[in-house]
C-alpha cells in the first residue's frame, strides 16, 4: 500500500512540474515547445500586413533566435493590460518585445536586450517654438499610455499630457493640430509620419532620449527560460544575425570613421593654412583697391542723394513697394499727407498704413496680378472734409521680372471743385439761353388753365365742364411739377457715393421695374450680361441711366414689329463697355448729334432732359455715355466705365 501511495504522489509531482512549466517535450521532429505573448499592432516591432501575416522586428528576432535553441514557438497575442494576467494563468510561457518597466521588476525576469529603444520628440515642421525637451514647458504633448517615455513627463507640472490609447492615436493628436508634440518610441514614430500627409509635415527635434531597452520576459519561476533564452541572443549578436535583422528593419545607424575623420581634419588644417596664405595676399590687394572703391562709394551717395533730391522735388507724392506689398520709397510730400497720421511708414507693408485710405487695395493687387498700369483713378475721400485724389499704379519691371510697383498721388479736390463750378456754370448758362423754350413749356399748361378759370362763371352749372376741369387742371399741374423737377435734377444734382456694384443684378432690378410697359408692349428683352462683371460707380445714377434709356428704347419701339432690347457688354483693359440696343429703326444724324443737349427733344410732350441728365450722371461717375451713329437697325447706347 504504501508503495501504491508513493507511485501517486511521484505522478502528481511530476505532472503539477509539467503545468508549471507549461512545456511540452514532445518528440515530434525532436524539438520542444514554447507560447510566446505579443502584443500585435505594435509597427514596425509586430503586426500583421496586408494579408494577415505577423511580421516585424521582434517577430523576426523570435523565431530566429528559438530556432536557434531548437525550440518550436505557438505565438499567442496579447495586449498590455491583460500580459502579465496570461503569464501568471499558464496561457503564455513567455513575453516578447517588451520593454524594462521598473512597475514589473519584483514579478518578471527580463532578457538580455534585442534592440535599445529611445524616444524622440516630434513636431510639425511649421513650428519653431520647439527645438528641445525644455522647450516642451508650457505646451501640449500626446503619449502612448504604455509608453516609458510617458514616465519622464506624467509629473511634469507644466506640460498638458494627453494620454492616448495606441501610439498612432497619439500620433494623430500633433497631425491634426490639437497638441504641439507627440513623444514616443523612435523606430515606431517614424514608420507613422511616412504617411502621406505626414511626410514633409512632421520632424523630430532634440537629441534621442532615454534608452529603454526591449527584451523577453518570464516570471521569476520560469527564469531557466530567461537563462537559456540569454545563451540564444549571444549566439545571434556573435554570428551578426541580430545587427542584421536590426538593419533590415530601422535602416544602417551612421558610424564614425575615425580614420576619415582625421584625414579630413588633416586636409581641413591644410586648407585652412593656404587659405590664411590667401586672405594676407587679399588683403595687400584689397589697401590697393580700398580707395578705389571709397571713390566709387562716395559716388553711389551722391548719386543716391541727387535722386532722392529729385523725388523729394516732384510735385505728386511718390511711394514705391516690393513684391512682399513693403514700403521701400516715399518722398517727402508722402510725410506732409494730414491723413496719414503715423509719419514712419518705410518698410511698412502698405495695408497697414494709412494710406489704405487713399488708394484702393484691390487696384494694387490688379496690377500685380495683371502687370498693367492703372492710370487716373479717382478716390473721394471721406475725412470730416470733401477730399479727392488721383493716382497711377504703374509695375516695375526689371529684365523681365516684376520687382514691385511704383505710385503716385496728388490731391486734386481743388480741380474737382473746378470742375464742378466749371459744369454748373455751363448749365447755368444753357438754361439761361433756353429760357424761351421754358416759357413756352409752361405758358401752355398755364393758358389752358387760366382758360378754364376764364369759363367758369358762365359754365359753372354746366356738369360736362364741370367734369372737364377736374380731369384737365390735375393733368396740367402735373405737368408743370414733372418740368420743373427735372429742371432741379438737372441744375443740382446729388453729388455721387461710388460703390461697387454688380451690372448684372442692378440691370435685372430695373428691368423688374419696368416688366409691366415690357410685357404689355411684348418686348423681348435679351440681356447679355454674365454674373462675375463689377464696377464702382453711384447705385441710384446707374440705376437712374439705365431706367431712362430703357424708358426711351420702349417709347421708341410702340407699333414696331417684333420689337427688341439687346443688353450686352465688352471687357476691355481699362473700361468695360455696356451696349444697350433696340430695332426701333435709325436715328438721323442731325438728331443724334443732339441727342444729348439739354431741352432737346422730338417728342410732343417731352421736355428734352432725359438724355441730358443721364450724360451728367455719367460724367459725375468718371463714365462717358455715346450713341453709335453706324448702328442701322435703331438706337445704340454704349456707356463705357472705367473699370477699378
Amino acid at each position: 500500500m504504501k508503495r501504491v501511495l508513493i507511485v501517486v504522489l511521484i505522478s502528481i509531482v511530476c505532472l503539477l512540474s509539467v503545468r508549471t512549466n507549461k512545456i511540452d517535450f514532445r518528440v515530434e521532429d525532436q524539438r520542444k515547445f514554447v507560447t510566446i505573448g505579443i502584443v500585435e499592432d505594435n509597427e514596425p516591432y509586430s503586426y500583421k500586413d496586408s494579408k494577415g501575416i505577423r511580421i516585424g522586428f521582434n517577430v523576426d528576432v523570435i523565431d530566429e533566435l528559438f530556432n536557434e535553441l531548437n525550440y518550436k514557438i505557438n505565438y499567442v497575442p496579447v495586449t498590455h493590460e491583460n500580459f502579465l494576467d496570461k503569464l501568471e494563468n499558464s496561457e503564455i510561457d513567455l513575453i516578447g518585445g517588451i520593454q524594462y518597466d521598473i512597475e514589473y521588476i519584483n514579478k518578471l525576469k527580463y532578457s538580455k536586450p534585442l534592440i535599445k529603444n529611445t524616444f524622440n520628440i516630434f513636431v510639425k515642421t511649421s513650428d519653431r517654438s520647439i527645438r528641445n525637451i525644455s522647450d516642451l514647458s508650457g505646451k501640449k504633448i500626446s503619449v502612448y499610455r504604455y509608453d516609458p517615455a510617458y514616465q519622464r513627463f506624467k509629473n511634469s507640472d507644466n506640460i498638458r499630457v494627453f494620454l492616448c490609447e495606441s501610439q498612432r492615436d497619439a500620433y494623430l493628436l500633433l497631425r491634426s493640430g490639437v497638441v504641439d508634440a507627440f513623444v514616443a518610441n523612435r523606430n515606431t514614430a517614424l514608420s507613422y509620419i511616412e504617411d502621406s500627409i505626414g511626410k514633409g509635415n512632421i520632424m523630430i527635434v532634440g537629441e534621442k532620449y532615454t534608452v529603454f531597452p526591449s527584451a523577453i520576459a518570464a516570471l521569476n519561476k520560469n527564469g531557466f527560460l530567461i537563462e537559456e533564452i540569454n545563451i540564444g541572443i549571444d549566439r545571434l549578436k556573435n554570428t551578426g544575425k541580430l545587427d542584421k535583422l536590426q538593419s533590415k528593419w530601422f535602416g544602417e545607424e551612421v558610424v564614425v570613421n575615425l580614420r576619415l575623420w582625421r584625414k579630413i581634419t588633416t586636409v581641413s588644417i591644410v586648407v585652412g593654412l593656404v587659405l590664411i596664405l590667401i586672405i594676407f595676399v587679399i588683403a595687400r590687394i584689397n589697401n590697393i583697391l580700398k580707395k578705389e572703391v571709397e571713390q566709387r562709394t562716395n559716388k553711389i551717395k551722391e548719386e543716391i542723394e541727387y535722386k532722392e533730391a529729385i523725388t523729394d522735388s516732384l510735385f505728386d507724392h511718390l511711394i514705391t513697394l516690393d513684391n512682399n506689398f513693403n514700403i521701400t520709397v516715399i518722398n517727402r510730400r508722402v510725410r506732409d499727407i494730414e491723413i496719414i497720421k503715423n509719419k514712419n511708414i518705410l518698410n511698412k507693408k502698405i495695408q497697414d498704413t494709412d494710406l489704405v485710405k487713399l488708394i484702393f487695395a484691390d487696384d494694387i493687387k490688379n496690377v500685380y496680378i495683371t502687370k498693367e498700369k492703372i492710370l487716373n483713378r479717382e478716390r473721394k475721400i471721406d475725412n470730416g472734409i470733401e477730399k479727392y485724389v488721383e493716382y497711377n499704379i504703374v509695375p516695375v519691371i526689371i529684365n523681365d521680372e516684376m520687382e514691385g510697383v511704383a505710385i503716385t498721388l496728388k490731391d486734386i479736390t481743388n480741380e474737382k471743385r473746378m470742375q464742378r463750378k466749371i459744369y454748373q456754370q455751363d448749365k447755368m448758362e444753357s438754361l439761361g439761353r433756353l429760357t424761351a423754350g421754358i416759357a413756352h413749356e409752361i405758358r401752355n399748361p398755364l393758358a389752358s388753365i387760366d382758360m378754364y378759370l376764364k369759363l367758369l362763371p358762365e359754365k359753372i352749372d354746366n356738369v360736362e365742364f364741370r367734369k372737364q376741369i377736374v380731369e384737365d387742371i390735375p393733368k396740367e399741374i402735373s405737368r408743370l411739377n414733372n418740368l420743373i423737377k427735372s429742371l432741379l435734377d438737372y441744375s443740382i444734382p446729388r453729388p455721387s457715393e461710388s460703390t461697387i456694384l454688380n451690372v448684372k443684378t442692378e440691370i435685372e432690378f430695373v428691368l423688374r421695374l419696368l416688366k409691366n410697359e415690357i410685357d404689355n408692349d411684348e418686348i423681348d428683352v435679351i440681356s447679355k450680361i454674365d454674373d462675375n462683371i463689377d464696377i464702382r460707380f453711384d447705385k441710384d445714377h446707374f440705376r437712374q441711366i439705365i431706367l431712362n434709356i430703357i424708358l426711351n428704347a420702349i417709347e421708341a419701339l410702340k407699333n414696331v414689329t417684333n420689337p427688341m432690347i439687346e443688353i450686352s457688354y465688352q471687357q476691355k483693359k481699362e473700361y468695360l463697355n455696356i451696349f444697350i440696343c433696340n430695332n426701333g429703326g435709325p436715328i438721323d444724324c442731325e438728331i443724334a448729334d443732339n441727342i444729348f443737349e439739354p431741352f432737346f427733344t422730338t417728342k410732343v410732350n417731352g421736355y428734352g432732359l432725359g438724355l441730358s441728365i443721364v450724360s451728367q450722371l455719367c460724367k459725375e461717375n468718371s463714365a462717358e455715355i455715346t450713341l453709335d451713329k453706324n448702328y442701322k437697325k435703331g438706337a445704340k447706347f454704349i456707356i463705357e466705365i472705367a473699370t477699378f
